[in-house]
């Protein structure tokens, strides 16, 4: 099968036609609010720990970042401080986990229930005030959220599959 027959069927079911409004509906909403001037303390620290990344790739193995619960997200950050500046790398980051965690909250609801349970749970996220809010800082509260449903929907795949992959 390939990529065009693909994108046919998967254009063709209803549903994901549906997720894709929702998901650019939460992309939206999400790049609405993404870049307010305003910048928390915590903001500022986890955007230093990408910048620091960068510049100081020793600070990886050092004591202090091995403290620090945002691994991966530091790394993302550092990867985007090489074409922009901290502020924004951080908010591009925050973004992409984001729309990541909409995506995953649909495969999760479809993988539990079926697709509309899976709609239904992407439209809740998009729309919930507090995901706009959070997700608007560059905070650990969204790459984490996104981390235990990627986790949650791997175990409940590898539970329905029993495929290692």
């Amino acid at each position: 099968m390939d990529f065009k027959e693909r994108l046919y069927s998967f254009l063709k079911n209803k549903y994901n036609i549906a997720f894709i409004v929702v998901f650019l509906i939460g992309l939206y909403l999400k790049l609405k609010f993404l870049f307010v001037d305003s910048i928390w303390p915590d903001e500022a620290l986890y955007q230093w720990y990408g910048y620091k990344l960068l510049h100081v790739p020793s600070y990886f193995f050092s004591e202090e970042f091995a403290e620090v619960v945002s691994y991966l997200p530091s790394t993302i950050m550092a990867f985007f401080n090489i074409f922009t500046n901290s502020f924004i790398a951080g908010r591009i980051t925050i973004l992409l986990f984001g729309l990541a965690g909409i995506i995953l909250v649909y495969l999760l609801g479809k993988e539990l229930k079926n697709r509309p349970v899976g709609l239904m749970a992407a439209i809740l996220l998009s729309v919930n005030h507090l995901y706009w809010f959070i997700g608007s800082r560059t905070l650990l509260d969204v790459p984490l959220t996104t981390m235990f449903t990627l986790v949650a929907f791997c175990l409940i795949k590898y539970e329905n599959t029993k495929l290692k992959k």
